[in-house]
């Protein structure tokens, strides 16, 4: 008697990654991206040539990202990760000082 065991999944059954990626870019050069899991911080840069901030392999859930440099209105957003990469384009805008002397 021969008996094959195989292991795997079912055809229909779709394999879930426990790990995914965030990817940031901005329109501004020089802001400073940070990517936060509660109070720690996962990785932070700054934004070069419109090159993405990408994290390496993190595990699913919720994050904080956020984009900012002096001048400029933060940019500040939940994401969650659930095995893929989720990339986020984060435009920066300019804050015009209204007191400015006329």
């Amino acid at each position: 008697m021969f008996i094959r065991i195989c292991g795997g999944r079912k055809k229909s059954e779709k394999f879930v990654s426990t790990k995914g990626t965030i990817s940031v870019t901005t329109n501004i050069s020089g802001a400073s991206i940070t990517i936060m899991d509660g109070s720690k911080v996962v990785t932070s840069g700054s934004a070069v040539d419109g090159k993405p901030l990408t994290t390496g392999k993190i595990p699913n859930g919720t994050y904080v990202v956020t984009v900012s440099k002096e001048g400029y209105k933060p940019n500040t957003q939940n994401v969650v990760v659930n095995g893929d990469v989720v990339k986020i384009d984060s435009a920066l805008e300019l804050v015009i000082d209204v007191k400015a002397d006329l």
